[in-house]
């Protein structure tokens, strides 16, 4: 799994015609700039559930995301494309900006990763999370 962290590069340019699966591949050799975050805040991503009890007369729980070991320690694994291999059932989706609000809710989760439907991934931390989706006008973002 190639893998890049994020960096402040207003400069980079972004191709509005790429969807995000296809940002995070085409970006394979360049460290991202954080804004293409805000760009596609409303792009369905797709995590894994977390299993719950087997016991079907205990309640249910509410929406788990799964936590997957990185370098950057635990972390959310979001995938870009519904109909990767990796994920697995049972899996849910939600818009990025929406799975970064549960993510930053999250207290055992010290980041996450952006997976494309290639090798090309994107890690980032919790710290990264909040500077960049810091404010409710960044989290309401089209």
């Amino acid at each position: 799994m190639k893998s890049s962290s994020l960096r402040d590069n207003s400069d980079h340019p972004i191709n509005n015609s790429f969807s995000l699966d296809g940002y995070i591949i085409s970006s394979l050799h360049q460290l991202q700039s954080d804004s293409f975050l805000l760009q596609y805040a409303q792009a369905e991503v797709f995590f894994s559930l977390k299993a719950s009890s087997e016991n079907p007369d205990e309640p249910a729980l509410p929406l788990q995301m799964e936590i997957v070991h990185s370098e950057l320690g635990a972390s959310v694994l979001l995938f870009t494309c519904a109909t990767d291999s990796r994920l697995f059932a049972p899996f849910a989706s939600l818009p990025l900006i929406k799975a970064v609000e549960m993510v930053r809710k999250i207290p055992q989760a010290q980041g996450l990763i952006l997976q494309s439907s290639s090798t090309v991934c994107i890690q980032i931390n919790q710290a990264e999370l909040e500077r960049i989706f810091r404010g409710s006008s960044t989290l309401s973002a089209p």
